[in-house]
């Protein structure tokens, strides 16, 4: 789902069609902004965000908890002190679940965790909530919940501007994201963030880079 480019080129791929600017519309296609742009990132589109994870119906599932996933992360003041990972298969980063619960979409959490309708500021986007995301950090941890997730959210951009559902949410409730590695960086604990394959290597984050890293790995090789 998510590539790194220069990274690929050197082990001799060959981008062809090269990467797009506009948004996908076809599985496979690669482009380049899901969410965020980075020079050092590219997408596959995928209309099932959670492959290999599919419903019984074969459409968009929760990820298992107890589960290392791979995940992306830039720091973002609105995430404060909870962390807001874009579920990123071939990122070379991950994050356990722990106990998790999935929601359709944010005011589906306000509703189960809160009691609460969605509280919406003007000016957000559709269905953001944003002015309860502090109640819903503290109500998870009550809750006894490491992560959440939102599986057909819909504010990602994709060609910086028009905005889809092209990828899971994960809300991780034990790190501040307004900070590129979730906490203040060097070698992260095994019950936080792994790196490589199948999270079998610690994990080492730069908190001066602008997205969530690993030594060694991913674009950091």
């Amino acid at each position: 789902m998510m590539i790194y480019p220069d990274q690929a080129q050197k082990a001799g791929v060959v981008f062809n069609p090269p990467i797009s600017y506009s948004c996908p519309n076809n599985d496979g296609d690669l482009y380049h902004e899901m969410g965020f742009e980075h020079a050092g990132v590219a997408w596959i589109y995928h209309s099932v965000p959670s492959q290999p994870y599919y419903s019984q119906s074969g459409t968009t599932a929760g990820l298992p908890g107890q589960t290392w996933v791979e995940i992306v992360h830039t720091a973002w003041p609105q995430d404060a002190e909870a962390t807001w990972y874009y579920y990123a298969p071939g990122s070379a980063i991950w994050v356990n679940l722990g106990n998790t619960k999935a929601y359709n979409d944010h005011p589906d959490a306000t509703q189960d965790l809160l009691g609460q309708p969605c509280k919406i500021q003007p000016g957000d986007f559709k269905g953001e909530c944003e002015l309860q995301f502090a109640e819903l950090y503290t109500a998870a941890v009550k809750a006894s919940l490491d992560t959440f997730q939102f599986l057909f959210h819909t504010d990602m951009p994709c060609d910086g501007n028009t905005r889809r559902n092209l990828a899971l949410e994960i809300v991780e409730v034990h790190g501040p994201g307004r900070m590129t590695c979730s906490g203040y960086g060097g070698v992260m604990r095994k019950s936080r963030l792994r790196a490589g394959w199948e999270a079998r290597s610690q994990c080492e984050c730069d908190p001066n880079d602008d997205i969530i890293n690993c030594k060694g790995f991913g674009m950091r090789r």
